[in-house]
């Protein structure tokens, strides 16, 4: 996430998810990675 940009900080969390979805990291039946551990896979 990038705060010093325009887009809305929902939109950035929204737009990351898609992708990762997209590329087959998040799979139909997995449990999305809790809050504290997200930005680990954001990175």
């Amino acid at each position: 996430m990038n705060v010093n940009t325009r887009e809305p900080v929902y939109l950035q969390v929204v737009r990351h998810f898609k992708e990762q979805i997209a590329i087959g990291k998040f799979v139909a039946g997995r449990k999305f990675p809790l809050e504290e551990n997200w930005r680990l896979h954001s990175i």
